[in-house]
């Protein structure tokens, strides 16, 4: 199965770009596997169940805020959508750093609580 895109409209102003649905499938695919790949990884290296139950939870809110921004992205207009998307990504980079230091605490507190 091949998937065709066409490039040639890419540069040209006429064209409503807005719809070419074969780069938003293709944009979606790409960044709902790296997303479900990351889950995984984020999960599988947790080591207790604090750490996992907290994994589990942030994982959930980034997936909320992820469905929610894509959905902005359809439905706000031109100019908002740019200012929402600069908000998401600095707001997903504070969280993730938040949230490690976070599960790097609770897996100190779940090793001393085996010892």
């Amino acid at each position: 199965m091949y998937i065709f895109i066409r490039v040639d409209h890419f540069w040209d102003a006429s064209y409503d770009t807005c719809m070419n649905w074969q780069v938003i499938g293709l944009v979606l695919l790409i960044g709902f596997s790296v997303a479900m790949l990351g889950t995984y990884l984020v999960l599988k290296r947790t080591q207790g169940p604090l750490e996992r139950a907290f994994v589990i939870r942030a994982c959930s809110i980034c997936w909320l805020g992820g469905i929610l921004s894509v959905a902005g992205l359809f439905f706000i207009p031109a100019p908002w959508k740019f200012g929402m998307l600069i908000i998401y990504i600095l707001k997903i980079a504070t969280s993730v750093l938040r949230w490690r230091r976070r599960a790097l605490e609770l897996r100190e507190q779940d090793t001393a609580g085996k010892m």
